[in-house]
């Protein structure tokens, strides 16, 4: 049997420093409620998701999933997979 992926659109963000940068508010409330963690020496974030914490670095992208939960996906296997719909801005 073949099939398809289904059409969900969901909530991304590239990962980097974010000082001085738009951050989304659901972006804001997950590192308030420590969902994520940035490590400004190694330029890594760490990222509470449903398998675990997961590792991702500066240029990835966090991931809001259909049902809120987050992932990383590094740079790449987001431009080979997801098409941006509107971006965010101030």
């Amino acid at each position: 049997m073949k099939v398809i992926k289904k059409p969900i659109i969901v909530e991304a963000w590239q990962l980097k420093p974010y000082r001085g940068v738009y951050i989304p508010r659901w972006v804001s409330k997950a590192i308030l409620n420590k969902d994520i963690l940035y490590n400004e020496a190694s330029k890594s974030w760490f990222i509470n998701s449903l398998e675990g914490t997961m590792l991702a670095h500066d240029g990835d992208y966090l991931i809001k999933g259909a049902h809120d939960e987050l992932y990383p996906c590094r740079e790449d296997i987001f431009n080979d997979t997801y098409t941006i719909l509107k971006e965010d801005k101030l």
